[in-house]
C-alpha cells in the first residue's frame, strides 16, 4: 500500500488539533465575528520588507484586501505599534508549556528567555509570563513593561517535572496534555475578545508528539472549524510557537526511543501511526509541522529545528511589534456560513503582508443556551486572565482586621455594542484561597436603563470575606453580546 504524502499527515493533525479545541470550547463558544447587521471584518496585518523587518508608517492606500479573490472596500487602517498609546499597543504573553516539553527543554527555554530579557531594561509591548501545567493556566507575572520584574518572577518559577529530563515523552499522555493546553489557548482568546489591542501569544512547546496515534474523523469538525476560526478573529490573537528541543537528528535509532542528551541529538520515537502515515521523522517532526500550519492560520510564525531560541524569541517579538488594524465591509452580503479566504496585499516593493487565512461568514447567532452561558461565567471567574469585553474597574476598601470589603463595580463606555439589547446585566464576585478553592460567591442581576453603554454605570457591594481568601475576582456579563469584563483584588 503506498504511503500518504506529508500534506495528508498535516491535514489529519490539523483537523484533530481543531477538533480538540472545539471539544474544550463548546461551553464557551462566542457569538460570530461577522454579523449580518454589522458586516465588518477586522484584521491584524503584519507587513515586512524583503529582509523580514517590520514596515511602519503605511496608510490605507498601501493595502488591498481580497476576499475569495474579490477586492474589498477598506474602511480604515490604523497602525498598532510600540509607539502607540499604551492601551492600544499589542500585548504579548510568554507561555511556558510544562506538559508538552521535556524537563531539560523546559529549563533550557527558561534560561534563553532570561537571556532575552537581559538585553534591555524594559519591554515596549506590555508582556505577561504564564505557564500551563496539569492544573491549567498559571499567571506568573501579569502584563508589565518591566523586564527586571519578569526576570525575577521567571527565576522564582519552579517548573513542574511532568516529563522526563531525557528520553521521549509518554505518548499515552499526549491527548490529555493537548486538551489542557488547547483549553488554555481558547481561554486566552476568549479573555481577549473586546480588547482595543491585539494579543500575541508566544508559546514555548514541542507541540503534541504522538498526537496522530489517536487521530480520527470528527462529525463535528466543520462546526468546530467555524467556532475556532471566528473565536480567533474576535480575540485578534496571533500565535507564535518556539520549540526549544533544538535541531533534530533524523538518523537516530527508533527502537530504544532514547539517545544522547545533546541539544542537537533529540530522541525520536516512531509509533505505528507515524509509520503508517509516512511522517519519516517521528512525532517531533509531525508536531512541528502541525504547529507551523496552526501559526500560519493565526497570522503568526513557528520557530523550530534551531538552537538559538533567544534569537527566535526576539524575532517573534519584533514581528508582532508593528501591526495594522485593517477593517473592511464584505462585498458578499450572503452570510451563509461558507469559509471565505482572505488575502492582504501591499504595493510596497519587496514587502509582504501577513494575516490570518480567513473566516466563516455566519449570520446572527441564536440565543446562547443558559447552561453554556453559565459554564462560561464560571470559567471566566476562575481564570487568572483579565477578560476585556467590558471596561470594568472595582475601587474598594478592605479592612484586614475584619476582612470587610466595600466598594463598587464600575463599567465605563465601550464601543461596538448593540445598545438596545444591553439592559439586563449579570454581576458576580468570588473569593479564592491560595490553592484556588472558591470560598465566597455573590451575584447580582442589574437592570440598567437603555443606552447604558453611553455612560458610566455602577453597582455597590458590601461583604465580609472568608479569612482564608487571598484573591477576589469580579465579573460583569452582557448575555446579549456574549462579552465579559473582569477585574480582581489581591489581598495583601
Amino acid at each position: 500500500m503506498p504511503q500518504p504524502k506529508l500534506p495528508l499527515v498535516l491535514k489529519l493533525a490539523l483537523g484533530f488539533f481543531l477538533a480538540l479545541a472545539v471539544a474544550y470550547s463548546q461551553s464557551e463558544t462566542p457569538a460570530p465575528l461577522i454579523r449580518s447587521n454589522s458586516r465588518l471584518v477586522l484584521l491584524d496585518v503584519a507587513v515586512t520588507d524583503k529582509t523580514g523587518h517590520s514596515l511602519r508608517g503605511l496608510t490605507q492606500k498601501d493595502f488591498t484586501v481580497l476576499e475569495n479573490g474579490t477586492p474589498q472596500k477598506i474602511l480604515s487602517v490604523e497602525s498598532q505599534s510600540t509607539e502607540a498609546p499604551l492601551a492600544l499597543r499589542p500585548r504579548t504573553i510568554l507561555l511556558l508549556d510544562e506538559l508538552n516539553l521535556r524537563f531539560s527543554d523546559l529549563a533550557y527555554a527558561r534560561d534563553k528567555i532570561l537571556a532575552y530579557l537581559q538585553i534591555s531594561p524594559s519591554q515596549q509591548q506590555p508582556t505577561a509570563l504564564m505557564a500551563v501545567g496539569l492544573h491549567g493556566l498559571t499567571m506568573v507575572q501579569d502584563f508589565t513593561q518591566d523586564n527586571t520584574l519578569l526576570e525575577n518572577k521567571l527565576k522564582a518559577l519552579a517548573p513542574v517535572n511532568v516529563n522526563p529530563a531525557d528520553g521521549y515523552m509518554d505518548p499515552l499522555k499526549t491527548q490529555e496534555h493537548a486538551q489542557v493546553v488547547l483549553s488554555a489557548l481558547s481561554q486566552m482568546a476568549r479573555a481577549a475578545v473586546g480588547s482595543p489591542s491585539s494579543l500575541n501569544v508566544i508559546w514555548f512547546t514541542a507541540g503534541f508528539p504522538g498526537l496522530l496515534q489517536t487521530s480520527s474523523h470528527s462529525e463535528g469538525l466543520e462546526a468546530g472549524l467555524r467556532n475556532v476560526a471566528n473565536l480567533l478573529m474576535q480575540s485578534r490573537m496571533r500565535l507564535y510557537t518556539i520549540n526549544p528541543a533544538g535541531v533534530l537528528n533524523t538518523n537516530l535509532s527508533l527502537s530504544s526511543g532514547r539517545s544522547s542528551s545533546s541539544r542537537s541529538n533529540r530522541p525520536t520515537h516512531e509509533s505505528a501511526a507515524s509509520q503508517l502515515l509516512g511522517g519519516g521523522h517521528g512525532e517531533y517532526y509531525e508536531a512541528d509541522e502541525m504547529l507551523n500550519h496552526m501559526t500560519d492560520m493565526m497570522g503568526g510564525k513557528s520557530y523550530f529545528r534551531r538552537n538559538d531560541i533567544d534569537v527566535a524569541l526576539s524575532e517573534a517579538v519584533g514581528d508582532s511589534s508593528t501591526t495594522y488594524a485593517v477593517s473592511y465591509s464584505p462585498a458578499n452580503t450572503d452570510f451563509n456560513g461558507e469559509y471565505r479566504k482572505i488575502e492582504v496585499q501591499t504595493d510596497i516593493e519587496g514587502a509582504s503582508a501577513r494575516t490570518r487565512r480567513g473566516y466563516y461568514a455566519v449570520g446572527e447567532a441564536p440565543s446562547p443556551d443558559p447552561a453554556l452561558r453559565e459554564a462560561k461565567l464560571v470559567s471566566a471567574l476562575a481564570s487568572p486572565l483579565a477578560y476585556s469585553g467590558w471596561n470594568l474597574t472595582c475601587p474598594l476598601t478592605f479592612d484586614p482586621a475584619t476582612y470587610h470589603m466595600k466598594g463598587q463595580m464600575i463599567v465605563t463606555p465601550k464601543g461596538g455594542a448593540k445598545e438596545e439589547d444591553q439592559t439586563a446585566q449579570t454581576l458576580r464576585a468570588q473569593s479564592f484561597s491560595d490553592n484556588g478553592k472558591v470560598l465566597d460567591s455573590w451575584s447580582w442581576h442589574v437592570n440598567w436603563k437603555n443606552s447604558w453603554t453611553n455612560r458610566v454605570v455602577n453597582a455597590s457591594f458590601d461583604k465580609v470575606l472568608n479569612q482564608k481568601a487571598r484573591v477576589v475576582r469580579f465579573l460583569v456579563s452582557d448575555p446579549a453580546t456574549d462579552r465579559i469584563g473582569t477585574c480582581e483584588y489581591r489581598i495583601p
